[in-house]
């Protein structure tokens, strides 16, 4: 079943057409790369997606409805991850005021999720749900933004270039835990990447992005 829909997307900033009449559709729990240099509008099409960006002309539809439609009621069912945090950083010992604890979802699906992410991120539970580390390394850090961020997507997860200015020892080390996480709760995945081997190995199906078109690489 197609549970995301991108139909004729384009978009210009001023006389530069960043994204030309693309066309996407995902399944449920379907994992694609997408592949291109900086610069070559990944990042804006996944804003687009994710309902942060207006395109100028085309739709993103989940589950055939408008995509910013249902983001208005339930935030969260597409969300994008980029290299930096989305939540508010803090000094250690102080708690996080994390939305997931206090919205209308299963708790049950919350729950399971909590533990397997602890698992296999081998972060403990009181701190992945809000006790801030007294110190961390980058990959440290990397790993909990990531794993919290696993905890709030519902249905489709956006990421964009997630495991930028890590070394290859923690590159390795996420990538294998994340798809593990991201196939064990069936999300549908957009992993955008400038590293070609990268988006090889996270996904059987690439898009290159291509002068502001989508072509299937793979």
């Amino acid at each position: 079943m197609v549970i995301l829909a991108v139909e004729n997307l384009s978009k210009k900033f001023g006389n530069k057409r960043v994204l030309e009449k693309v066309n996407l559709k995902l399944e449920e729990g379907e994992i694609v790369s997408l592949l291109g240099p900086s610069g070559c509008g990944k990042t804006t099409f996944l804003r687009i997606v994710a309902g942060l960006e207006r395109p100028d002309e085309g739709e993103v539809l989940l589950e055939n409805k408008p995509v910013t439609e249902i983001l208005a009621k339930e935030p969260k069912t597409v969300a994008i991850f980029q290299d930096y945090p989305p939540y508010r950083r803090e000094k250690s010992g102080k708690r996080l005021p994390y939305w997931f604890m206090y919205q209308r979802w299963y708790f049950q699906i919350i729950k399971e999720r909590i533990d397997i992410v602890s698992n296999l991120m081998k972060i403990e539970k009181k701190i992945l749900l809000g006790l801030r580390p007294a110190t961390q390394s980058r990959g440290e850090q990397q790993r909990l933004d990531l794993s919290r961020y696993l905890l709030t997507i519902r249905k489709v997860a956006l990421l964009d270039n997630p495991l930028l200015n890590l070394d290859r020892i923690w590159r390795e080390r996420i990538e294998e835990k994340l798809k593990i996480a991201l196939e064990k709760f069936g999300l549908a995945v957009i992993y955008a990447t400038s590293e070609e081997e990268e988006a090889h190995s996270f996904a059987k199906k690439v898009f290159l992005m291509e002068e502001g078109s989508l072509i299937e690489n793979g």
